[in-house]
């Protein structure tokens, strides 16, 4: 029991001591020196240049069409010109297909809305002579009523006189 008591804290004492660290003595390394230059201040004007991004507006902005339709044949204005009033931005081709296809057009299209006028003339026509026949049916019908209501009235007038004399006999 002895050796026991002698044995464990020999080993708990190399354990301990195992553990430890070793403390090493610090070297200092000076670092090189940068070389600096110097200036004499001096009065001078000052310059700084600033790089930005944006986005530019127009102050204005105007819509440009042609008084007649066609095909660009030459673009005169660039994105960026400066443009006055009066300027030819642009020449037209005025070739004759062109100029055929939109006469084509424009008469197919004269020639459709003048059916159509015909077409509308015609029942507009049609629909007023409906509803004058209509109007006279209805003027008729309401004069025979109220005809036949002023005869209904004389007719009750008549057996009230009626009555009157009978209750004034009795």
């Amino acid at each position: 029991m002895s050796k026991k008591f002698f044995i464990l804290p020999l080993i708990t004492t190399l354990l301990l001591s195992s553990c430890g660290q070793v403390v090493t003595p610090e070297t200092k390394t000076e670092t090189p020196k940068k070389p600096v230059t110097t200036e004499v201040v001096k009065s001078d004007y000052f310059t700084e240049r600033v790089k930005l991004i944006g986005k530019i507006t127009p102050l204005k902005e105007t819509i440009v069409s042609a008084q007649v339709s066609g095909v660009i044949k030459t673009l005169d204005a660039t994105v960026g010109k400066n443009v006055k009033k009066g300027d030819i931005l642009a020449t037209l081709d005025f070739s004759t297909t062109t100029v055929n296809a939109n006469l084509n057009n424009t008469e197919t299209a004269y020639s459709n809305t003048l059916v159509t006028y015909g077409l509308t003339k015609e029942s507009i026509e049609k629909d007023l002579e409906n509803a004058r026949i209509a109007l006279e049916s209805a003027r008729t019908s309401k004069e025979n009523t109220y005809v036949s209501t002023e005869k209904q009235l004389q007719l009750a007038q008549i057996q009230l006189d009626n009555a009157r004399i009978q209750k004034g006999n009795t």
